[in-house]
């Protein structure tokens, strides 16, 4: 049996539901509980929307799409160009930083402004750098020269590339 836990990524919506329904109707069978007690937090919370950023998340997924592109070589291709990205990333991670300290402070919104001017340019000198690459070894990549194992790690990474939807 494989333990590999890509696997629960590949089990149905409907496959899941057919799993909790039978082990709720075990329980109701075993008369381990009948579900008739239900207790409920009604604790009112403030909630933070704005956690985490939207700049926290352009750079992770900046940051994702950039380290996979570094893991081309386990498939005998030829991994992305690191070029500006690993330094535009950390200037990015600084100013999101930058604009977390200033939030929230009185007169922030224009150093916020900038900084976000800023990280956002980087972010799309970034996405700049990664679609053409990108384009490029969907071009020149011949799926069945690699073994089906590596095939299907391969298509399951640039599937997630995709889902970035950056490029």
């Amino acid at each position: 049996m494989d333990n590999d836990p890509r696997n629960v990524n590949a089990v149905s919506g409907a496959t899941r539901e057919l799993i909790l329904d039978k082990q709720i109707e075990y329980v109701l069978k075993e008369d381990l509980d009948d579900f008739k007690e239900l207790t409920i937090d009604s604790t009112a919370v403030k909630a933070n929307s704005s956690w985490p950023t939207d700049g926290k998340i352009l750079i992770a997924l900046l940051g994702r799409a950039h380290r996979l592109g570094q893991k081309l070589h386990d498939f005998a291709l030829e991994d992305f160009k690191k070029g500006c990205i690993p330094r535009w990333l950390d200037k990015m991670d600084k100013l999101e930083f930058q604009i977390c300290l200033n939030a929230g402070k009185a007169n922030s919104r224009g150093k916020m402004k900038k900084h976000y001017r800023v990280l956002l340019r980087l972010g799309r000198k970034t996405i700049d750098s990664l679609t053409p690459q990108l384009s490029k070894l969907e071009k020149n990549l011949k799926m069945e020269a690699l073994p089906p194992s590596r095939r299907e790690i391969l298509t399951e990474l640039l599937h997630r590339g995709e889902q970035l939807e950056l490029f």
